[in-house]
């Protein structure tokens, strides 16, 4: 793209350097600089992208996006003076790429829990209709061409218009995305337009990251502000997401199971194999389980209802979704029969998604539940007694286990979970309830999976689909799945 009509398009005014050449891309990591490609100067918590221009300059970059000129300007490069550099980053990259978000149905989804399923449901749906959707989240991203992974839910800015771009030209007309609560604060979605603004769920998470709570529920309600003709949907028996719409005067629809909505799911039925549901008179059955896995299903499908999709087409394509990995993923051994007892798998990392899970088990589950879980380190501090009060209330026997520790010692986080259990247990004195401190987290998963007799469930929270355990000096090759399978497997039979 010509530089003159970029800062023309933009109205960037201020600058020093001649408005010539053509650029291909904008980065704002020095190592990714190149010729062609305009380095934007952030200043982040921890480092100063304006330290980085010498070292974007030697790699090829002659475009500069600052919030201050630096001391040195090179004859041969512009730099483009903003105000906030996060705020302009999407904007260009939007005009970089041709504006593909305007060439796409965009769909965002946020909310503590259930994102990913959201997503993943949703797609899914979508292809079954006929439409090519591209999808981007926590797991992976799909272009429509190729899958990809990515350090984070919702990617930066420019990495987001880079990858909407490859999803026009692979030929798709939608794409479904999560939408962090980090991605709002940091601007990483300035620039984008939804369609469609989804909310799962609100409750207690990242207060490592936000102020407070209202500071992170104000963060998810502002992705409102990017819907362009679309509308909101949200779960109508979230306390907190309930009062917040009463104040939002656009386009809304709620869904919901317990409180009158505009898609409310009805005559349900779940068992450890299947869901079922009615839905505006109609049908609904699928392979997920679980009470939780019902609110997701409504926050994928009332989108499309409300576009004007057949509810008998979304029905069908309902019925054949399989799962998302790493979320309540049932664990067994290939070629295995049915064991008497069960083992899932799921990503639940907040008191909030572990409750769903278990209550939603205890519905089903004919003998005791066993629970393994622990807290990641470098992350909200206070929620850790809460998830031991909750593993310990609602499990018979609780686990507590190393998830990913990062720069903190296993034994301390383990040792702030504990006073949520004791609590209990001091309280009640004597209890059918039992729990157990096993620091390793392979061998707390084999014994919970010896622990289990004829009729148990046993469920491994908190790392879901993830393939690695990350530590203070180390990040070792962890998959809870495979751990389990080999626990399933030293039981023989």
């Amino acid at each position: 793209m010509q530089i003159k009509k970029l800062c023309n398009e933009l109205g960037l005014s201020s600058f020093r350097g001649k408005l010539t050449g053509e650029v291909n891309d904008i980065v704002q990591d020095s190592r990714q600089a190149g010729r062609g490609k305009i380095f934007l100067a952030r200043r982040g918590f921890t480092t100063d992208g304006h330290e980085y221009i010498d070292d974007a300059y030697q790699r090829g970059s002659r475009v500069f996006v600052v919030e201050e000129y630096p001391a040195e300007l090179k004859k041969d490069a512009l730099y483009l003076q903003v105000e906030k550099s996060s705020q302009i980053l999407g904007k260009i990259a939007a005009e970089i790429f041709n504006h593909p978000e305007e060439k796409l149905a965009i769909y965002g989804i946020t909310g503590t829990n259930g994102k990913t399923t959201t997503t993943f449901i949703m797609q899914h749906l979508l292809k079954h209709l006929g439409v090519k959707c591209g999808l981007i989240g926590t797991i992976q991203v799909d272009t429509g061409q190729e899958i990809l992974t990515t350090p984070r839910t919702t990617p930066e800015a420019n990495q987001i218009f880079k990858l909407l771009d490859k999803m026009v030209d692979a030929g798709c007309e939608a794409v479904v995305m999560e939408v962090s609560s980090h991605a709002l604060s940091l601007e990483r979605v300035e620039g984008l337009k939804f369609a469609g603004a989804i909310f799962t769920n609100i409750s207690r998470d990242h207060l490592d990251f936000h102020a407070d709570f209202a500071d992170y529920l104000g963060a998810k309600l502002s992705l409102l502000e990017y819907l362009a003709e679309g509308a909101a949907f949200y779960n109508i028996d979230d306390n907190r997401l309930r009062r917040s719409f009463r104040e939002f005067s656009g386009d809304k629809y709620s869904f919901g199971i317990e409180g009158k909505a505009d898609y409310q799911a009805q005559d349900i039925n779940f068992n450890p194999e299947r869901i079922a549901f009615s839905l505006q008179g109609r049908d609904f059955t699928s392979q997920l389980t679980g009470k939780f896995n019902i609110y997701n299903c409504l926050a994928a499908i009332s989108p499309l209802l409300t576009t004007g999709y057949a509810g008998s087409e979304l029905a069908e394509g309902l019925n054949t979704f399989s799962g998302v990995p790493g979320r309540f993923e049932q664990v067994k051994l290939k070629g295995d029969k049915n064991r008497d007892f069960q083992v899932f798998v799921d990503y639940a990392h907040t008191p909030a998604g572990m409750k769903n899970v278990l209550s939603s088990v205890a519905e089903f589950a004919p003998g005791k539940i066993i629970s393994v879980f622990g807290c990641g380190g470098d992350r909200d501090k206070e929620k850790r007694p809460e998830m031991g009060k909750i593993g310990y209330e609602m499990s018979d026997l609780a686990i507590i286990t190393s998830d990913n520790p990062r720069s903190e010692d296993p034994g301390d986080i383990i040792a702030d979970i504990l006073p949520g259990i004791k609590n209990l247990v001091d309280r009640a004195q004597k209890s059918a309830k039992s729990y157990q401190v096993i620091e390793d987290r392979e061998e707390a998963i084999f014994k919970a999976v010896k622990k289990a007799e004829p009729g148990d469930i046993v469920i491994i929270f908190g790392k879901g689909h993830e393939t690695y355990q990350e530590f203070a000096d180390r990040t070792i090759d962890f998959d809870d799945r495979e751990v389990a399978r080999r626990a399933l497997a030293s039981l023989g039979g």
